[in-house]
């Protein structure tokens, strides 16, 4: 106890150096000196500490940039979704335009889209209206294949294991699993996942849009097929449907589903219903 009570106190140490300290009679460089000298430190040390500090405020430095740059390079994704029953249009960047069918998903990064090229992630069924742009290819990706454009209208629907081309004008390159067709006006075309290969179809539907125009025309028109283009354009599935060879010509205008099943089965004594 007694050793401690003849030990200086912090108190102490301030008055004393209040009472010494002249500005500018502090040596830092004598001061090291014998600081070393009594701990056996070489002056090596001090210079590979000093070294030490330097690398790593510059390293630092640096890491502060990767992470701005890392930051920066990241997606920022545009998400737009519909429900079952819904229609959106979207407008891009580019002032191309999107017509987005029910049940679908589209989403693009905002950062890198219109730098490079311009690339649409899609999920469903969607119809482009594309603004040409020869430096900038429009594409098209769903999880199978890559739709690529230049200036055009088409639609491309992704559906139970299969994905669907259909141009209206202008020309585009469809792409799936190594294998490319260039599709033109009036053209149409089906990627199967399973079998894994592009199928040109015989004729484009005169119905492909009619989840967006709410427009159906049939005009000797096999059931087979009036069946597909109200399934489709409605987002449902017909039941009670036989093939019995019959052939349908009618016009329906912005009808729901439940008016336009009633004039077909009257018309064809049929007994369709949907789910």
């Amino acid at each position: 106890m007694e050793r401690d009570k003849q030990q200086p106190t912090l108190d102490d140490r301030i008055r004393f150096v209040a009472r010494h300290y002249r500005e500018g009679r502090f040596d830092e460089e004598a001061a090291w000196r014998r600081f070393a000298s009594a701990h056996g430190i070489r002056r090596a040390n001090r210079f590979v500490w000093r070294w030490a500090s330097a690398a790593a405020v510059a390293l630092l430095f640096v890491c502060s940039i990767y992470y701005i740059m890392y930051r920066e390079r990241q997606p920022e994704w545009i998400v737009v979704a519909t429900d079952a029953r819904g229609v959106k249009e979207v407008y891009l960047p580019d002032s191309s335009r999107i017509s987005l069918a029910a049940a679908s998903e589209v989403r693009y990064d905002r950062k890198a889209f219109g730098v490079e090229r311009r690339d649409i992630r899609l999920r469903g069924k969607a119809f482009f209206r594309v603004k040409h742009d020869e430096a900038l290819p429009f594409s098209v990706r769903t999880e199978a294949t890559e739709v690529t454009v230049l200036g055009t209208t088409f639609q491309v629907a992704e559906r139970r294991g299969r994905t669907s081309v259909d141009v209206l004008t202008g020309r585009v390159r469809l792409e799936a699993a190594g294998e490319k067709v260039v599709l033109t006006e009036g053209m149409s075309a089906t990627y199967e996942h399973e079998r894994r290969r592009i199928e040109l179809a015989q004729r484009q539907s005169a119905n492909v849009l009619s989840w967006e125009t709410k427009v159906l025309r049939f005009e000797n028109t096999p059931l087979a097929e009036v069946v597909h283009d109200l399934e489709e354009c409605y987002g449902i599935h017909i039941l009670n449907y036989k093939e019995t060879g019959q052939r349908l010509t009618a016009t329906f205008r912005e009808l729901p589903v439940e008016d336009v099943l009633r004039i077909i089965n009257e018309t064809l004594n049929t007994e369709w219903s949907y789910e």
